[in-house]
C-alpha cells in the first residue's frame, strides 16, 4: 500500500506519530480495495503497523532516556558491556558483532561516553593494535538504572499480555523477520561488517 511506504518513510523521519495513524492506514486500505476490486488488502494490517509500532517505541525510549542524558545509541553499548558482565573488558571490534552500533558510530559513541566518565578505554595487555573497553563504576550503576526502567517500561507496553500471548507475539514477528529476509537478505557489506 502506497500509504503505508508513505507514512513508514515519514515516521522514520521522526514525524510525531499518534494512536490515529492506524485509523489512517485502514482507511487507505478499503479506499485501495474500493478503487481495484478483488484485491485482498486484509495483510496490511498488520505489517503496516510495525513502522507505527517502532516510532513509538523510540519514543519512549527517548522519554526514558532523557533524564540521563544519552542516547539509545549509547544505552545498547552500555548495557551491552554490562550485561557481559561487571569487570568485564570487551573491544571496539567486539561490540559491533551485537546489533547495537554500526562500526563507523562506534568510535564517535565511545569518545562520548568515556567523556561522560561512564567507560574507560586502555591499551590491550597483549595486543597493541587493539584497545580494551570497560565500564566504571559509574557506568555500571546507569546501566543498571537503566535498565530496570526499560524493565518497567518494557511490562506497561506489554500489559494484559499473558506469557502464552507474548511467547506468541514472539513467534510471528520472528517468522515475518524470516519471510522479510527471504525477500531482501542482507547485503554484502552487511554480512561483512558482521564477520570482522
Amino acid at each position: 500500500m502506497g500509504g503505508w511506504i508513505v507514512i513508514s518513510d515519514r515516521l522514520d523521519k521522526h514525524d510525531a506519530p499518534s494512536r490515529d495513524t492506524a485509523e489512517t492506514l485502514e482507511n487507505l486500505r478499503k479506499r485501495w480495495e474500493e478503487e481495484v476490486p478483488g484485491l485482498d488488502g486484509s495483510r496490511l494490517p498488520v505489517v503496516a503497523r510495525l513502522p507505527l509500532l517502532a516510532a513509538f517505541h523510540q519514543r519512549a525510549y527517548a522519554r526514558l532516556l532523557a533524564p540521563f542524558g544519552i542516547s539509545p545509541a549509547d544505552y545498547g553499548v552500555l548495557g551491552t558491556i554490562r550485561a557481559l558482565g561487571l569487570g568485564t573488558t570487551t573491544s571496539p571490534s567486539d561490540l559491533v558483532r551485537f546489533p547495537v552500533q554500526t562500526r563507523v558510530g562506534m568510535t564517535r559513541t565511545l569518545d562520548r561516553l568515556e567523556n561522560e566518565d561512564l567507560l574507560e578505554r586502555s591499551p590491550h595487555p597483549h595486543d597493541r593494535r587493539r584497545v580494551s573497553v570497560e565500564l566504571t563504576d559509574r557506568g555500571a550503576e546507569v546501566a543498571e538504572t537503566i535498565y530496570r526502567a526499560e524493565l518497567d517500561l518494557l511490562e506497561e507496553a506489554l500489559l494484559g499480555f499473558s506469557e502464552e500471548d507474548r511467547r506468541a507475539l514472539v513467534g510471528f514477528i520472528d517468522r515475518m523477520i524470516d519471510n522479510f529476509c527471504s525477500y531482501a537478505p542482507a547485503r554484502p557489506a552487511d554480512a561483512s561488517a558482521n564477520e570482522n
